[in-house]
């Protein structure tokens, strides 16, 4: 059974990822932390592993804290400074961390789909990507709308041959895709990519009912991550689906 230390937990991932823990004979929730609480008193519990759903600027405590005990990291926070980011990365040369701006199945999924699309519909199409969360969501762009963005600029690498205008052959400047990000309502996420090209427009999509999804990714990682030595690691490695290629 694995042991957690969960940071942010009276937030909606964090309650989501208290219910999917009862749910999970592998798993025990043994400490539970909020803005309220002593991060340090909590560590005296025995815990195998820290998983956060905080704030992005709780992270030089939280890595501190983490490198004291020896502890592997789980996070699911996003909207990090490039600060927060080099302390993370400097702490990965220590303990094993996994950092992912989404946990699900579905959107790891979206990801090889939208490399895929990208290296076979090349630079002749326009990209966007649309990032719709509910209006209570921090940042903006999401990290998933951020890691996809990624995605699919590696994947555009791939295509050699420069982008023209189909008409007149025209050699075209680079264009980066576009990011929308809506807040409204309740939603809980919603990403889509677009590629509209001559005649014709494809669009992938992932849409979350429900924040189980990212919970039980969560846990897998955390049982996952324990033992594993130190390193960044993306949910796809907690998968075993290896590098997009």
């Amino acid at each position: 059974m694995t042991k957690i230390l969960l940071t942010g937990a009276h937030g909606k991932m964090g309650q989501t990822v208290v219910q999917a823990a009862a749910l999970d004979p592998e798993v025990k929730i043994v400490g539970l932390i909020d803005k309220e609480d002593r991060l340090e008193e909590a560590l005296m519990t025995a815990a195998d592993c820290i998983i956060d759903f905080s704030v992005h600027h709780f992270s030089r405590e939280l890595v501190g804290a983490a490198l004291s005990h020896s502890l592997p990291l789980v996070i699911g926070t996003t909207g990090h400074t490039p600060e927060e980011l080099e302390r993370i990365k400097e702490a990965a040369q220590k303990i094993p961390i996994v950092m992912s701006p989404n946990f699900s199945l579905g959107v790891n999924l979206l990801e090889l789909m939208v490399h895929t699309a990208t290296v076979v519909l090349g630079k002749s199409y326009d990209k966007a990507i649309i990032d719709i969360h509910h209006n209570t969501k921090l940042d903006a762009p999401s990290g998933t709308a951020k890691r996809l963005f990624d995605v699919l600029m590696a994947a555009e690498k791939m295509n050699e041959e420069p982008s023209k205008n189909l008409a007149s052959k025209e050699k075209l400047p680079p264009k980066l895709p576009q990011i929308h990000s809506i807040r409204a309502g309740t939603v809980v996420g919603v990403h889509t990519v677009l590629y509209c090209g001559p005649g014709e427009v494809v669009e992938l999509t992932h849409r979350a009912e429900n924040r189980f999804p990212f919970a039980h990714g969560s846990l897998k990682a955390a049982k996952w991550i324990v033992g594993k030595p130190p390193a960044i690691y993306s949910m796809r490695d907690v998968l075993g689906l290896g590098p997009l290629q």
